[in-house]
């Protein structure tokens, strides 16, 4: 949907989820935590009914088809290998950095998950907006 400048559904459809928890939590406020896994998949599920819809209306198929290998595909795997190494060398480091903490005494390794957080949230707050932004502009010059 974002490829074909379509944003509506897709950027509203993540608030459904949370509309249906909260829902559910409001109308039962004193049950278990049942109460908010049953308001979690009903909001899913809407999320998903959601955006099956919006992609019937435009003519787009809901699960993806597989097809014949072809050239672009080798030349996007030969592209795509080095990143997720580099992805796996770079998320392996959490470990890493999570055992040498900690060494180094009480409450260490939770001060670097903070710092952890604290990073991710920068960066997301950056990284989503920009692939949002970005994305379909990548996928028109492919077309």
């Amino acid at each position: 949907l974002n490829a074909k400048g379509r944003f509506g559904a897709s950027a509203a459809s993540p608030g459904v989820t949370s509309l249906g928890m909260i829902i559910a939590l409001a109308a039962f406020p004193s049950a278990s935590s049942t109460i908010l896994v049953a308001g979690l998949t009903a909001g899913t599920l809407l999320d998903l009914t959601i955006l099956g819809w919006s992609l019937r209306r435009e003519g787009l198929p809901i699960l993806p088809r597989i097809g014949r290998w072809q050239a672009e595909q080798g030349w996007l795997v030969a592209h795509t290998l080095p990143l997720v190494i580099g992805s796996l060398l770079q998320f392996s480091t959490l470990i890493v950095d999570q055992s040498m903490a900690s060494l180094l005494g009480e409450g260490s390794v939770s001060e670097l998950n903070y710092g952890n957080r604290f990073v991710a949230m920068v960066i997301g707050l950056i990284a989503l907006p920009m692939g949002r932004i970005l994305f379909p502009h990548f996928v028109q010059l492919i077309e």
